[in-house]
């Protein structure tokens, strides 16, 4: 159940959004997903 909610913190931190339209750093787009899945784990 983790891994499924892990995998969907990643689906909704990295939209699907065209190279040209994503003004924010793909880095900073990972960054954030893994903050929500870690603030997950840590709950």
């Amino acid at each position: 159940r983790l891994a499924d909610s892990a995998a969907e913190g990643v689906a909704a931190a990295v939209p699907e959004t065209s190279e040209g339209q994503a003004a924010e750093p793909l880095e900073a787009r990972l960054e954030r997903g893994i903050s929500k899945i870690a603030a997950l784990f840590s709950r």
